[in-house]
């Protein structure tokens, strides 16, 4: 399926029931170049499997500098974070 440009990379069944197969877990991804694998991984525990997707790594230029952002898990409290997480505003305009 293409829909604004986007591919669907999960082509099997990600939720098996008795009585329908379906699929209702979609990877969306503009270049599917980056994409070194996809898939579902059937489960024994549910009836919903779990999918996944990997990308290539990429490269830096050579000369430039990368900055990365590491976050301290030290501190992490569940709470907290679900607090942050219910202060968003998650509705798509």
């Amino acid at each position: 399926m293409h829909m604004f440009n986007f591919k669907q990379l999960i082509q099997d069944f990600t939720r098996i029931s008795s009585t329908s197969l379906s699929v209702i877990d979609l990877i969306l991804v503009s270049d599917c170049d980056k994409v070194v694998q996809s898939g579902v991984l059937k489960t024994s525990f549910s009836d919903h499997f779990v999918i996944y997707c990997t990308g290539k790594k990429s490269r830096p230029s050579i000369g430039t500098h990368n900055t990365v952002k590491l976050r301290s898990l030290k501190n992490y409290s569940k709470e907290s974070f679900q607090a942050t997480l219910l202060s968003f505003d998650w509705n798509l305009r």
